[in-house]
C-alpha cells in the first residue's frame, strides 16, 4: 500500500549522500491514512534508506535515532552478513554517521546516548558525533545505568576464555572501577534494577551490587545440573574396548549442562522472589532470608511465578537447556505458597509427565495452562484441575500462547475487545495461524484466522491504535473508527511524534490532530 501511495502522491523528494559511507538517506512527502472524521488524507514524511532497518532505537529526547541496516540476498529470505551502523539526527533530519557492520561477530546495544559495539568478547563505546570508538574493554557488557554512566560486564582473560569476574565499568573512560567474583556455571539469568544505585544479577542464585563499588549481599542457588553420566558410560565402553583390544585406555572427560532450571525474578517495594532447582524462597531488599522452602526432587525445570492476593503461585514448565537445546526436563507441575511464611498451599502434578508447559494465564480465580495439543483448566484456590482438553493439532496447529486483553475483533460498525464477549472464557493462538476460542467448559467455540485479529499497541487521550498486519487504525473510546493509517504496530511515541519503522523507510506522525476531542 505504501509505494502505491507514494507513486500516488510525491510531493517533494531529496537526497542525502555521505561521502564517509555508502549510506544514503531520500525523504518522501506521501499519504499515510485517511481520517474518516473529516474525510481528508493524513499526509506525512517518509526517511528511506538504502537497505532494510535490521534494528532501531529513539533516545527518549527524540534527538537520535540508531539504525542497523542489512540487506538480503538474491533469494530475498537470507540476510547479509555485512551492513551499516547508521546514526540518524533526528531534529536535523539527517544521517550524522554511517559506519559498517559485521552482524556474524558484532552486536550494537544503546542505553540512551551511551552506544556500545560488542565483538570477539570486547566491548566498545561509540563516539555519537562520529562513531569513533572512544575506549575498548575486555568485556561483555550486560547493562548500563545511563545517569550514573557505569555498565556492567564479566570479563575475559587474555585467551578469549570467559570468567567469573563480573566488572563496573565507567562508561565515560571504559576503566574498571570495581570487580567482584560471581560465579555463572549455569549462566547470566538477568539482570534487574533494586533502585537507583543497584541492581540485582540473577547468576547461580541473586546478587545484589552496587554500581558505584561492587559491593552487595550473595544468595546462593543452583540453577542448573552438570549430568557427567554421559562421560561415565563412554569411559565404561573405551575401558572395555581397550581391555579386549589390548589397546591403551584414553579417558573421556567434559559433562552435559542442563540450564535454565530457575525462574524469573519478582521484585516488590519490600521483598524479592525466586525459584531455583532446590527451593523458593523469598529475602528481602537487604539479602536476609525470610523464608525457604524445599521444591521436589527431581521435578523442578525452568519455571514461571506471579503473585495473585496473599500467594505466590509458581508453574513448572517442565523444560530446560542441555548444552544450548531446548529439551524434556522434570515433571509440569503447578504450586502455591503463602507470601507470609512459604507454607505450601497446594502442588498439582500434571497428568501427562512428559509434556512441556508452552503458556499459562490467570483470570480471577483460574489458570489455564497449555501443552502442544493441551489445555488445562485449574482452581488458583486449591490447585483442582476443572477441565482437560485435547485439540487436533494436526489441523489445528500446536497450540503457543494464550490470547491477551489487547485482541480486538470486529463486530458490526464498531471493534471490541475479544474477552469483552461474555462466551469467550479463554482463546489459544496456534502454528497454523489461527487463534482457537474456548468457552468456559474449554469446549472450542469458533476459530478465528489470525489476519482478522486487531492487537492494541498505543492507548493514549482516549484513543486507541490497533494493528492489523502492515496498517493501523484509530478508535475511540466507543470502538468506534477514526482514522486508518498506513503503519504496523512498531512504534515509538515521543511527545506528540508517533515514529513507526517498516521495511526500509521511518516515518514520522504529529498525533495532534488525529486524536483531538
Amino acid at each position: 500500500m505504501k509505494n502505491s501511495i507514494i507513486a500516488a502522491f510525491l510531493c517533494f523528494t531529496s537526497c542525502f549522500v555521505f561521502a564517509q559511507s555508502e549510506s544514503n538517506v531520500t525523504t518522501n512527502d506521501i499519504i499515510i491514512g485517511k481520517d474518516f472524521r473529516t474525510g481528508r488524507d493524513i499526509k506525512t514524511r517518509e526517511y528511506v534508506f538504502n537497505e532494510n532497518i535490521y534494528s532501531s532505537y529513539i533516545d527518549n529526547s527524540a534527538k537520535l535515532l540508531t539504525l542497523q541496516l542489512r540487506g538480503a540476498g538474491q533469494n530475498g529470505t537470507d540476510l547479509n552478513e555485512l551492513g551499516n551502523l547508521v546514526l540518524f539526527d533526528l531534529p536535523h533530519k539527517q544521517i550524522r554517521w554511517s559506519k559498517p557492520l559485521n552482524y556474524t561477530v558484532s552486536n550494537i546495544d544503546q542505553y540512551e546516548n551511551i552506544l556500545i559495539k560488542t565483538t570477539d568478547n570486547q566491548s566498545s563505546c561509540l563516539n555519537n558525533e562520529d562513531g569513533e570508538i572512544l575506549w575498548e574493554s575486555k568485556n561483555t557488557i550486560y547493562h548500563v545505568n545511563p545517569v550514573l554512566k557505569i555498565g556492567v560486564g564479566y570479563r575475559y582473560n587474555a585467551s578469549g576464555s570467559s570468567v567469573n569476574m563480573l566488572e563496573g565499568i565507567d562508561m565515560n573512560t571504559g576503566k574498571s572501577i570495581w570487580k567482584r567474583e560471581i560465579k555463572r556455571d549455569y549462566g547470566l539469568n538477568e539482570i534487574s534494577v533494586l533502585n537507583d544505585s543497584v541492581v540485582l544479577v540473577a547468576a547461580n542464585g541473586l546478587h545484589a551490587v552496587n554500581l558505584k563499588t561492587g559491593l552487595g549481599w550473595d544468595y546462593n542457588a543452583r540453577t542448573g545440573k552438570k549430568d557427567h553420566s554421559a562421560t561415565v558410560t563412554a569411559n565404561i565402553v573405551n575401558f572395555a574396548f581397550s581391555a579386549l583390544m589390548g589397546a591403551d585406555f584414553e579417558v573421556t572427560t567434559g559433562h552435559d549442562l542442563y540450564t535454565d532450571v530457575v525462574s524469573n525474578v519478582l521484585i516488590d517495594s519490600t521483598s524479592i522472589y525466586m525459584a531455583d532447582k532446590d527451593y523458593v524462597v523469598r529475602v528481602d531488599h537487604d539479602g536476609n532470608v525470610i523464608w525457604r522452602k524445599d521444591l521436589p526432587s527431581g521435578l523442578t525445570s525452568k519455571s514461571s511465578i506471579f503473585i495473585n492476593d496473599s500467594l505466590l503461585y509458581m508453574v513448572n514448565n517442565g523444560l530446560a537447556f542441555m548444552n544450548g537445546q531446548l529439551v524434556n526436563y522434570g515433571k509440569p507441575f503447578f504450586a502455591a505458597f503463602k507470601l507470609s511464611d512459604g507454607q505450601k498451599v497446594f502442588l498439582s502434578p500434571l497428568g501427562y509427565k512428559k509434556e512441556q508447559i508452552n503458556a499459562f494465564s490467570s483470570q480471577q480465580d483460574t489458570l489455564y495452562l497449555t501443552s502442544k495439543n493441551r489445555i488445562y483448566k485449574y482452581s488458583l484456590v486449591d490447585g483442582s484441575e476443572f477441565w482437560e482438553q485435547k485439540i487436533k493439532a494436526d489441523t489445528l496447529g500446536e497450540l503457543t500462547s494464550f490470547a491477551g486483553k489487547d485482541v480486538y475483533v470486529k463486530s458490526d460498525s464498531s471493534f471490541i475487545k475479544l474477552q469483552a464477549n461474555d462466551s469467550v472464557n479463554v482463546s489459544v493462538f496456534t502454528k497454523m495461524n489461527k487463534l482457537l476460542v474456548f468457552n468456559n467448559q474449554l469446549k472450542l467455540d469458533k476459530v478465528i484466522p489470525v489476519p482478522d485479529l486487531y492487537y492494541c499497541y498505543l492507548e493514549t487521550r482516549g484513543y486507541k491504535f490497533l494493528e492489523n498486519g502492515n496498517s493501523s487504525i484509530i478508535i475511540d473510546k466507543d470502538g468506534k473508527l477514526v482514522a486508518e493509517l498506513d503503519i504496523s504496530g512498531n512504534v515509538v511515541l515521543r511527545g506528540n511524534i508517533l515514529y513507526e519503522i517498516q521495511g526500509n523507510s521511518m516515518v514520522e506522525i504529529d498525533i495532534n490532530e488525529l486524536i483531538k476531542n
